[in-house]
This record gives structure tokens, C-alpha cells and sequence, in this order.
């Protein structure tokens, strides 16, 4: 025995306009759309008030240059950083192939840049040289890093 149509379907229920469904899922109330508005003003204003991340100290040059090769041994190795670095807290070391130290464990701040590390050297035979530096910068964020540079035979 078929059914009638009528007992098929659920007529769908009639809405009125979108204004009277506020309140109701998938439609954001006043005080919802006041809420989001602050919270977006709240996070503009932070943002605007964070420092630039050029405040951090990354390694800008050296010299000895970054992979460079010199014909004699530098008396100082020297590195720059693209902003102001912490002296307490920053450091550097040279090592050999063998990884033995042939700095002079005597880091030190030039008074007239505060972007600056220097170390002194022991006279350098020919060979490959690795430079490990770690610095915190006055905004708190450290950064480390290494390089090398080369001490070529004499011509």
C-alpha cells in the first residue's frame, strides 16, 4: 500500500527575514560583533608596541670575513651585530681542525660599540679556523652561531 506525500516530507519551516534570526546560530549578535572589534583594537595596539626584530643581534660582518682566506694570522678576530649585545652574557672561541682553542681567551668590547666582540689570537699556523659566537642582545634574545675562515700557506 503507497503512502501518501503528504506523510513523506516534513515541510521545511518558514523563516522570516535574516534580521529576526540574530541571536541564532550562524548569525553574530551586536555584542558579539562590539566584542570582536575590541578585541581586534586590543591586538593592533599590542603589535604596534612590539619592538622591530632588528633589535635582535645577528652577526652582520667579521674580519677576518665569513669563509675568507688570509695569507697571514690575524692578530684579533672582530665581529659586528646588528644590534647592541649584552657583554656578560655574549661570548666567542676559535678553535683548530682538532678542536683545541687558539684564541686568547681574552674577549673583548670596544667602549665605543656596543654592537662589537673582539678576541685575540695566538699566532696562527696555516690550516682552517672555526669562530663560535653566542650573544644576547639588550631586548633578552640570544643568538650563537659559527663560521670559518682559512689561514693560507705563505707564497
Amino acid at each position: 500500500m503507497p503512502l501518501k506525500p503528504s506523510t513523506h516530507f516534513v515541510r521545511a519551516r518558514k523563516t522570516t527575514s535574516a534580521r529576526s534570526n540574530a541571536g541564532t546560530v550562524g548569525w553574530p549578535s551586536t555584542a558579539m560583533i562590539v566584542a570582536m572589534r575590541a578585541g581586534l583594537a586590543v591586538v593592533v595596539a599590542t603589535a604596534a608596541q612590539v619592538p622591530p626584530a632588528a633589535a635582535h643581534a645577528y652577526l652582520d660582518h667579521t674580519n677576518p670575513a665569513v669563509n675568507s682566506s688570509v695569507t697571514a694570522s690575524p692578530p684579533v678576530i672582530k665581529l659586528w651585530f646588528t644590534g647592541r649585545i649584552q657583554h656578560a652574557f655574549s661570548g666567542v672561541t676559535v678553535t683548530d681542525h682538532s678542536n683545541q682553542r687558539v684564541d686568547l681567551n681574552n674577549v673583548s668590547f670596544p667602549t665605543s660599540q656596543e654592537n662589537e666582540l673582539d678576541i685575540g689570537l695566538k699566532s696562527l699556523p696555516p690550516g682552517t679556523y672555526t669562530v663560535h659566537w653566542h650573544v644576547l642582545a639588550i631586548d633578552g634574545h640570544s643568538t650563537e652561531g659559527s663560521f670559518t675562515f682559512n689561514v693560507a700557506n705563505p707564497r
